[in-house]
């Protein structure tokens, strides 16, 4: 049993020791292998060779590395580069464009001062000549005289207006129109019930002559410019109302028949009215006449004058425009 049992150890010792040969002749070989390939020096062992190739794939990791940055870096200069080459094209375009509108600016600046100088409002200011509209005289000429231009035509407006009231007071009374406050202050009175009230001025055209007139109102203008009240009951009336009206000048209220006792005589410079049509019925026919004339001048005038300044605002319009979009 033993022997037998020896023998069984041989065995399995001659197997392991032919396993270990072929690993030895497999190592054998692959060493041949590394050594031929050139992995493994002829005298190096497995250790250093192992610990050799360690360090040398820990340089190639690290020269690894820095190609790898140096290539995102070149990636990032070559998309700048493109980015740089897209801008500039860009730019390039953009400039042209600019190019184009500061030539076409160029060309309506040059129309359009052109155009300003010839209108014939400049002409005017500059004696027949083509204004610079960026000379600041020119605008501040055109400015001053659209508003001289504004304030005759709101002036002839007003005397238009102030004909119509005329010509129909003259077909009503057969004298001019009263002042506005005036009117004013008789409807006032004729609401508080104070119907006798009458202008001053209508009282001299019915019971005074021209010259007497004028005498009367250059020792009294307000008295004899106001307004007389011919019932003494209305006259009393008066003293319990407030008289304060929405007018413009004070209108003086005075009774038929007092107006002697009334009148403070004192030295006086007054200025008279020159037409008399407020006070005399000669000169009033004389006025009535003469307002058809007038109308017909004054439309023309109005016409005219809407023109001049239509043409003004224009200028006025285009040369500030002008500055503004092409300042110096």
């Amino acid at each position: 049993n033993e022997r037998a049992e020896i023998t069984g150890k041989i065995r399995t010792a001659e197997a392991e020791q032919g396993e270990a040969q072929r690993k030895l002749d497999d190592r054998r070989n692959a060493r041949e292998r590394l050594r031929n390939k050139g992995t493994l020096e002829s005298d190096e062992t497995p250790e250093d060779g192992k610990r050799r190739w360690a360090s040398e794939l820990d340089q190639a990791q690290i020269k690894r590395n820095k190609s790898t940055s140096a290539k995102g870096e070149a990636q990032q200069e070559l998309t700048s580069a493109r980015t740089a080459l897209q801008a500039t094209r860009t730019n390039l375009a953009a400039k042209g464009n600019i190019l184009e509108r500061v030539r076409t600016d160029k060309r309506h600046i040059e129309e359009e001062h052109s155009n300003i100088g010839q209108l014939q409002c400049v002409l005017d200011l500059c004696a027949g000549k083509p204004g610079d509209p960026r000379s600041e005289p020119l605008l501040h000429n055109l400015e001053h005289q659209s508003e001289a231009t504004q304030r005759k035509l709101v002036r002839h407006q007003i005397e238009v207006l102030e004909d119509t009231r005329t010509e129909k007071s003259l077909i009503q009374n057969g004298l001019a129109a009263p002042s506005q406050d005036l009117e004013l202050t008789l409807e006032w009175l004729d609401r508080e019930g104070v119907k006798s009230a009458l202008p001053a001025y209508q009282w001299l055209a019915e019971h005074c002559k021209e010259e007497e007139a004028r005498l009367l109102l250059s020792r009294d203008p307000a008295t004899w410019s106001g307004i007389l009240v011919q019932v003494q009951t209305e006259w009393v009336s008066l003293k319990d109302k407030p008289l304060r009206l929405p007018i413009k000048s004070p209108v003086v209220l005075s009774m038929v028949g007092a107006e002697e006792q009334q009148r403070v005589m004192m030295p006086v410079q007054t200025v008279l009215p020159e037409d008399g049509a407020m006070f005399s019925k000669a000169r009033a026919e004389e006025l009535r006449a003469g307002l058809q004339e007038r109308r017909v001048m004054q439309d023309r005038k109005e016409e005219e004058l809407r023109e001049a300044l239509s043409a003004l605002y224009n200028a006025i319009s285009r040369v500030k425009e002008f500055n503004r979009k092409w300042p110096l």
